[in-house]
């Protein structure tokens, strides 16, 4: 074997290692599941993907007619000490807000969660139930 043939041989061994790990890192399995729930509001209805085992993977969206639809992520990754996870859009601050009451971290994902949202002054309270 040839100094030559012998760096080729390395450097195909190596790449091909190097897909193994990338291919095995890839399909690891997610540590949390999403569910799905709903509230409406009047004119408007939100949708709240609950990451259960990973908060700050869950986000809110709100649709409207004839309107683009507003994504809101969490404040943080974690509720607030009284059990609050609060939602804003990620370009803005303050307004729209949505208020998600009692969130346990611990417990597993309940059957329905209670809020508020947050609009010009104006607060509307929510249930979203799971679909």
């Amino acid at each position: 074997m040839t100094i030559r043939s012998a760096i080729t041989t390395f450097h195909l061994l190596l790449l091909c290692m190097i897909g193994i790990s990338v291919t095995a890192c890839a399909q690891q399995a997610k540590a949390y599941d999403i569910i799905q729930y709903t509230a409406k509001a009047p004119g408007m209805t939100l949708r709240l993907s609950y990451a259960d085992g990973y908060l700050a993977a869950s986000k809110v969206t709100i649709s409207q007619p004839k309107q683009t639809a507003l994504v809101l992520m969490p404040q943080s990754g974690t509720p607030e000490a009284n059990g609050d996870l609060i939602f804003e859009a990620q370009n803005k601050t303050g307004e729209p807000k949505v208020t998600l009451y009692h969130i346990d971290e611990a417990a597993e994902a309940p059957k329905s969660i209670t809020g508020k949202y947050l609009l010009k002054g104006r607060t509307v309270s929510l249930l979203f139930k799971n679909k």
